[in-house]
């Protein structure tokens, strides 16, 4: 720890910083306990809420069982199963005057009910009642019935009826035509059907819609918490126009029985968070994204038969919850700025005459540390810094030199014992391996003239034997080739047509994997004394190497320059590159990325062996826009003294 900063931590500890830290674990501790105690308390009014709407509607469900399974509803379905017949049943008008006054009876006594209709088994209106009046059948039809409203033709909808459980409440929009509200209005509740009859088809179908009033009555009456908004929204996946249909909302002033005259949705709000959560889950609590609401939801499911949902929601404004703390946080903050002033005071004039000196050192030590390319500097009166700082400055030095010999020493030293060991090895394993392969070659070949045709299997196996013993040989002849490394004969050569020549010698191989090759620049003037065979053999690995990494369709791309007096030779191919594991050992004898029997990993080094005793450079390195691997060597273009190391590896 710093000094500064211990004589300003030792001030603070032994000031204010105790009481500050108790301060702040418990007003951190009592908002919490205050937030989630509200959490708890809106969680309680929305679950209230809802069982308290639950319980209305069961209540009206009830009521229309209770139509449904009257008497004079009863006594009608004869006079409906004759008019979906086309025929006017002989009663029809007295018994429908006894259900209508029932109807209207029913509607002026049970408080709730918005229109009730009786429909026959297509969907048209036998009987209407709303707003404690009876519309007239003054529509005529094909039969010899009269419609309380005009014949309804829609196909769709009868359809819907016939599926409907007989007898069972079921709950779906009615036809445009049938609503009893404004033009552009929506209604906010689905109607009730009940299907009534025998067999498969009903004789008459009870309608009943809910305008909502008692709803609204009790929304009305819902204790909401300080400043709260309450919004309910329809949540509805089978219908993309009611889906997130604002059904009631405090501020907006929309109800269930007044509902506005063009539709609106919770997406347009500023609580559109809201719509992301109910995607999540059904029920929650969440802060949005601007800090102005924290918002608190449940899902409902209102209808019985329908995967239709309403999202009862309190918007509670985020200042408003956070009120009580304000005061007491900005008292906080204050004494802490009274007591930080304090102690930074403290600190500054200790510092100043204790500790700075020291502290200015110990930073120039870190800046070193951190880049040690860098020196050492501190603007100090005492002697005893300055004396420290050129010690320092000097051993770092010495430290740097030692460093980047010790470095290049080990490189070195790896790369040619590396090197030397493999050249020992192979030229022993070499020699010896060799003649028992020949004679394997031989025998293999007298055994295969002397097998009769017949034996396929036979003289496959001996193939076999053959193709093998040959890739051994082809594996112990690049051994020897690496053993050998002679010194290069030195001639004088164009460079332009030894490239073409080397190119074309792998024109067939390219042409068999469909990839092509680019000469994308040549000096025609370029000339270069040097071993034209051995170059020839490295850029034959190069282009081998680029022929196996670049995919179908691909192209290589290859160019020669005579440049401050040395000759430089590139290739560039489209492949995926190569990982940096890769890079770090591709000029390790016997190592490489190709399948069994495809090389045997002594090119690359055969190859840098060929370019350092040139007094070259070889570097392989995955090309900078992503596109492959770039390899380059360059010569001088007379003859120097062999290079011992790469000064130029792989690079990624």
């Amino acid at each position: 720890m710093r000094l500064r900063s211990s004589i300003f931590l030792w001030t603070l500890f032994a000031t204010g910083l105790p009481l500050l830290g108790l301060t702040l674990v418990l007003l951190v501790m009592s908002e919490q306990r205050y937030l989630d105690e509200v959490d708890r308390d809106i969680n309680t009014r929305l679950n209230a809420l809802s069982t308290e709407i639950d319980n209305h509607l069961a209540y009206e469900r009830e009521v229309i069982r209770g139509i449904a399974q009257s008497a004079a509803m009863q006594d009608f379905l004869p006079v409906a199963r004759a008019a979906n017949e086309g025929a006017r049943h002989p009663d029809f008008l007295p018994l429908r005057n006894q259900l209508t006054q029932f109807l209207l009876t029913l509607q002026r006594t049970v408080p709730g009910l918005g229109s009730l209709r009786v429909l026959d088994g297509q969907g048209n209106t036998l009987i209407k009642v709303s707003g404690g009046r009876a519309s007239p059948a003054i529509y005529p039809s094909l039969g010899s019935v009269e419609y309380a409203e005009e014949e309804l033709m829609d196909s769709t909808f009868s359809r819907s009826l016939r599926q409907l459980p007989m007898g069972e409440i079921s709950f779906m929009q009615l036809p445009q035509s049938r609503w009893d509200l404004l033009t552009g209005q929506t209604l906010t509740m689905l109607t009730a059907l009940v299907p009534l009859g025998e067999g498969p088809r009903p004789a008459a179908v009870l309608a009943v819609n809910t305008f909502g009033e008692y709803l609204d009555r009790i929304l009305r009456l819902v204790p909401r918490p300080p400043g709260a908004e309450l919004l309910i929204v329809e949540r509805n996946m089978d219908n993309a126009r009611r889906n997130g249909l604002l059904l009631y909302h405090d501020r907006l002033e929309t109800r269930f029985s007044t509902p506005k005259p063009h539709e609106v949705r919770l997406q347009s709000l500023d609580q559109a968070e809201l719509w992301e959560h109910i995607q999540q889950r059904p029920f929650g609590v969440f802060n949005t994204r601007d800090g102005k609401w924290r918002i608190y939801y449940q899902e409902y499911h209102p209808y019985p038969n329908q995967l239709i949902g309403w999202v009862l929601a309190f918007a509670v404004p985020g200042h408003t919850l956070h009120a009580p703390y304000v005061g007491l946080r900005q008292a906080l903050w204050l004494l802490f700025l009274l007591a930080f002033i304090a102690s930074a005071l403290l600190a500054v004039l200790g510092a100043r005459y204790i500790a700075g000196p020291i502290l200015r050192l110990r930073e120039a030590l870190r800046e070193f540390a951190a880049n040690p390319a860098r020196r050492v500097a501190v603007a100090s009166r005492t002697r005893e810094i300055r004396e420290l700082e050129a010690d320092f400055n000097r051993m770092a030095d010495r430290l740097r030199a030692a460093e980047d010999e010790r470095s290049r020493a080990e490189r070195r030293a790896m790369q040619q014992a590396k090197l030397a060991s493999i050249g020992q090895m192979a030229a022993g394993i070499g020699h010896e391996i060799n003649n028992p392969l020949n004679n394997i070659l031989s025998l293999a070949t007298l055994i295969e003239r002397a097998i009769p045709p017949s034996a396929r299997d036979l003289r496959e196996d001996i193939h076999d034997l053959r193709e093998e013993a040959l890739r051994a040989s082809r594996i112990v002849r690049g051994v020897m080739n690496f053993a050998r490394q002679l010194p290069p004969e030195y001639r004088v050569f164009r460079v332009c047509p030894w490239l073409r020549e080397t190119v074309e010698r792998l024109e067939p191989e390219a042409m068999a994997v469909d990839v092509h090759f680019d000469l994308i620049a040549c000096d025609p003037a370029c000339m270069a004394e040097a071993d034209a065979d051995q170059l020839q053999q490295v850029l034959f690995n190069l282009l081998q190497n680029a022929l196996h990494a670049t995919p179908p369709g691909g192209r290589i791309q290859v160019s020669a320059a005579c440049e401050g007096g040395k000759l430089r030779v590139c290739v560039r191919d489209d492949g995926p590159g190569m990982p940096p594991e890769v890079l770090a050992r591709i000029f390790d004898p016997f190592f490489t990325t190709k399948g069994v029997g495809e090389g045997t990993g002594l090119g690359l080094s055969i190859s840098l062996g060929i370019i350092q005793y040139h007094g070259g450079i070889l570097s392989i390195h995955n090309r900078e826009d992503g596109g492959g691997v770039e390899a380059c060597f360059e010569v001088p273009l007379t003859p120097t003294s062999p290079r011992l190391t790469s000064s130029e590896g792989p690079t990624l």
